[in-house]
């Protein structure tokens, strides 16, 4: 069941980024096969890095809501830093303006014009922080969606 409201998930985030009026779709015919590291500024992999993350942790968060013979993890202070710090650490990645961490994750949060395939002429840009917090919301209804699912 999880899997499938994921996909249900990642497939209408996608096509509601798709639909961005200033979406510029990624130019993959110039980019050769060997160089596959060209791939990665863009919204369409901004948009499956964040949900496919977000559902990686939440999965192991919805399995760990605990057991007869152990605790959840919530009362787990180990765990409960790590899940806190983590999706923090996401959050902050999603909403906040570029920074060093943004660039770091090759996140479209500024023009690219400098790094192939993208140039002054076809220029990729800067995906709207708009757009990242209705991308978080997408992100949280599909986390809230599947968290009962398991839990039951």
């Amino acid at each position: 069941g999880m899997w499938v409201i994921n996909m249900v998930f990642m497939q209408m985030a996608m096509m509601f980024v798709l639909s961005q009026e200033d979406f510029e779709p990624f130019p993959v015919h110039l980019v050769r096969i060997t160089e596959w590291w060209k791939l990665s500024r863009n919204w369409e992999t901004t948009t499956v890095f964040f949900l496919y993350t977000f559902q990686q942790f939440w999965s192991a968060v919805v399995f760990s809501f605990g057991h007869l013979f152990r605790l959840p993890w919530y009362k787990n202070l180990v765990l409960l830093f790590l899940f806190v710090t983590g999706f923090g650490f996401l959050i902050f990645l999603l909403l906040s303006e570029a920074n060093v961490f943004t660039r770091f994750f090759h996140l479209a949060y500024e023009p690219v014009t400098d790094r192939e395939p993208w140039s002054p002429e076809l220029p990729c840009p800067a995906m709207p922080r708009a757009l990242r917090w209705k991308l978080f919301a997408f992100i949280a209804a599909n986390l809230l969606a599947f968290a009962p699912s398991e839990k039951g």
